[in-house]
């Protein structure tokens, strides 16, 4: 008897083992979705609205040119502006990074935004009050950021019920087995 009782803990140590190693996998899951998401979703979203406070300044564009990056053609400008005396330079363009796929589309995209300023040419640009030397040219959120919002939110999502079902599964009772399922057991 003590034996089947051990053998009975013991098997249902390596279920909760099981289920704890699942556990740990969904929570490691969760958490890099959650910081996939705050890095290209709501970081940037968390900027756009922390500027509606913000100064316009003015500002001439130095440098404008497209920009090959791990990730894709990136948006590179330089612009000097004065904010209360004080002679400052930014290379922010949007918080999106402005970054798109190596593909004619995104190529296009960015040569667009970086014909339309070049260099020599007087703009306009929002000025962090407390922090002069953060500037950005535009707030406006790109119709391809959303295609960094969604996915990780999904995977935010799936997350959820990853951990969800693993800690179902953690405190799960056993039940006793039907009397069905004892009667085909001891018949095979």
């Amino acid at each position: 008897m003590f034996r089947s009782t051990s053998l009975k803990n013991s098997k249902l140590w390596r279920e909760r083992r099981t289920v704890g190693s699942f556990l740990l996998f969904c929570v490691i899951y969760f958490g890099i979705s959650t910081v996939i998401f705050w890095i290209c979703g709501l970081g940037p979203l968390y900027r756009v609205m922390r500027s509606r406070s913000w100064g316009t300044c003015p500002a001439v564009v130095t440098k404008s040119y497209r920009k090959m990056a791990y990730r894709g053609i990136k948006v590179y400008m330089r612009y000097e502006y004065l904010w209360q005396n004080q002679n400052l330079e930014s290379n922010q363009y949007d918080f999106f990074l402005s970054y798109h796929s190596y593909g004619d589309l995104g190529y296009r995209l960015v040569g667009k935004i970086v014909d339309s300023f070049p260099p020599g040419k007087r703009i306009e640009c929002l000025v962090n009050p407390k922090n002069p030397s953060e500037a950005v040219v535009t707030r406006e959120i790109p119709w391809m950021a959303w295609f960094g919002i969604l996915p990780p939110f999904i995977l935010i999502l799936g997350g959820i019920y990853c951990v969800q079902s693993a800690v179902r599964g953690f405190f799960k009772k056993k039940q006793p087995p039907t009397k069905e399922i004892q009667e085909t057991k001891e018949q095979s």
